[in-house]
């Protein structure tokens, strides 16, 4: 059931071309998108080997996160899960060094000099493993 405030605040939205349910809705997701990829974070910190059957889906996310994403909290945790991803073995790394050095050409354009600055720490990592084959 919604209020006569929050009604009020809906119409007055929708006249300037904005809608708060959408932007809740977008907030939701993003809190949502943070908090998996800490999750995803703190699993390659402490049981690595239990992601080497994921790295096809995680490593395009992480970096699909990373050059896209509106928050700048989830692109620094896509980065740094990329980061975390290079102890992994190289073998299992081998098919995504040459897609992810490439995408994160893209991140180190970012507006804010923090993710810039983990960018280039992250592609550094990448290249290293690209380096050491």
């Amino acid at each position: 059931r919604v209020d006569r405030r929050q009604r009020q605040m809906c119409i007055r939205d929708r006249r300037y071309g904005a809608n708060v349910e959408n932007n809740e809705e977008k907030d939701i997701n993003d809190i949502v998108i943070f908090e998996s990829m800490k999750t995803v974070k703190l699993l390659i910190s402490q049981v690595p080997d239990a992601l080497g059957s994921y790295l096809q889906t995680l490593v395009p996310l992480a970096l699909k996160l990373a050059m896209e994403s509106n928050t700048v909290e989830v692109k620094l945790t896509s980065l740094e899960c990329l980061i975390g991803m290079t102890r992994l073995p190289y073998r299992s790394l081998y098919p995504y060094i040459e897609p992810v050095l490439a995408g994160l050409l893209i991140v180190l354009d970012d507006k804010k000099r923090v993710v810039r600055r983990l960018a280039v720490k992250c592609r550094n990592e990448w290249f290293v493993l690209d380096k050491t084959s």
